[in-house]
């Protein structure tokens, strides 16, 4: 046998040896697309979302977590959705199937059981009246942060009570937290809604927190330049007199650690690198004297010091949207910091009436020790002219004690 024929040999032994493996069995996980495509019209049906999933059939007007307003793309009014990640290796490694469907839906019993089998934990996600995510804990004040940007300023794939307005709510009970995140909006559609929302609020607007996405970058359409979308901030706060903005620049995983995303065949591969676009965004967002912060940048930062590039991870849900740890990585970066005066730890919002009855008692502690401050303010004011009157701020500080150990 000559050598060319026994190397051509050789190589299909080895190919055949790597398509007659047995293939092995992984339990809880979806391994193969047969697995899931015959329940794809059930969920149809049965109004079942589903992110990073190659079947544009599931996004139907009953499934979609926005509708058009006027002229803005929003999030629905009223959302009491759940959603989870599926167990699946299926497409993407990195974007994993989610789901999402209202809390009360009705399940047919082969999704139920297709879900309690490869369904991973799941979180709440729920809009108020006016589309905006609910933030946690529930606060009105005419003090207002606008918090805008895409699916990772709405923060689809973590609970109520983790997306970044929740967290920057809970270190601060002085100033109102409003989500007005739209999941996978265009540069156009956040400053429409971003536009709308600052004529609702005019006169309450203390800052605008602006989660810029790498993918905002679109040439061809409108706000998709660092020069456009900057000059439309710019034109905005000073219409509206917004005096601070902030501006989170999301990179994707993908150009954050492109020697363990960059998949070859996947869509890592060919995923855009605009790192031009990047460095003149943040010149121009820093001449306008606006703050920034670069997720890429603090993610990696943390990996040095765990010395692995593997510890990225821990910040993302999927290449494009930050994990309930990356957003509190974020949160860190916030300044200045604030001490906080609920638990960090916030409870799942299982129901949002129920959290605004835990969250009113939070309120009327804080406004009886407002009221106990004011009152040692007077009274330290009277002291200074007569000594007799400092045994009041005792007295007060006992009368406090004694409320707050009654509770609300």
């Amino acid at each position: 046998m000559s050598a060319g024929v026994s190397q051509m040999s050789t190589g299909w032994d080895r190919l055949l040896a790597y398509y007659d493996q047995t293939p092995v069995v992984v339990p809880g996980v979806v391994t193969d697309e047969s697995q899931i495509a015959p329940l794809i019209p059930k969920l149809v049906d049965a109004s079942i979302g589903l992110l990073n999933s190659p079947y544009p059939e599931t996004r139907t007007d009953h499934s979609r977590l926005t509708e058009r307003v006027a002229e803005c793309e929003t999030p629905r009014a009223n959302l009491n959705e759940t959603v989870f990640f599926l167990r699946a290796n299926l497409f993407e490694p990195l974007a994993p199937i989610a789901i999402h469907h209202p809390r009360d839906a009705k399940l047919p019993a082969e999704l139920a059981t297709f879900f309690q089998d490869y369904g991973g934990a799941a979180h709440s996600l729920t809009t108020n009246a006016r589309g905006e995510r609910t933030t946690l804990p529930i606060l009105d004040s005419p003090r207002k942060v606008l918090v805008t940007g895409d699916s990772a300023a709405f923060g689809t794939l973590v609970d109520d009570a983790r997306t970044l307005p929740s967290r920057l709510q809970a270190r601060d009970l002085a100033r109102q937290y409003v989500n007005l995140g739209i999941p996978d909006a265009s540069a156009q559609q956040i400053l429409c809604n971003l536009t709308e929302a600052t004529s609702r609020y005019r006169g309450q607007v203390d800052e605008i927190v602006y989660f810029f996405s790498e993918d905002d970058f679109a040439p061809t359409e409108r706000f998709g330049s660092a020069n456009e979308a900057v000059a439309a901030i710019r034109e905005l706060v000073q219409k509206e007199s917004i005096t601070k903005v902030t501006l989170v620049y999301l990179p994707t995983l993908y150009n954050i650690v492109p020697e363990l995303t960059r998949y070859r065949g996947y869509a890592g591969e060919r995923a855009p690198n605009p790192q031009g676009d990047r460095e003149l965004l943040k010149k121009l967002v820093l001449e306008a004297g606006f703050k920034w912060l670069d997720m890429g940048e603090i993610a990696m930062e943390r990996a040095r010091a765990q010395s692995s590039s593997f510890a990225v991870f821990v910040n993302f849900a999927d290449p494009k949207n930050l994990s309930a740890q990356g957003i509190d990585n974020l949160v860190e970066n916030f300044t200045p910091p604030v001490q906080p005066l609920v638990p960090t730890s916030l409870p799942t919002a299982t129901n949002v009436e129920d959290q605004s009855i835990a969250e009113a008692g939070l309120e009327a502690q804080f406004r009886k020790q407002s009221a106990a401050l004011d009152d040692i303010r007077a009274a330290t004011a009277r002291a200074a002219k007569n000594n007799r009157l400092k045994r009041e701020i005792g007295d007060i500080l006992r009368t406090l004690k004694e409320e707050l150990a009654a509770g609300p």
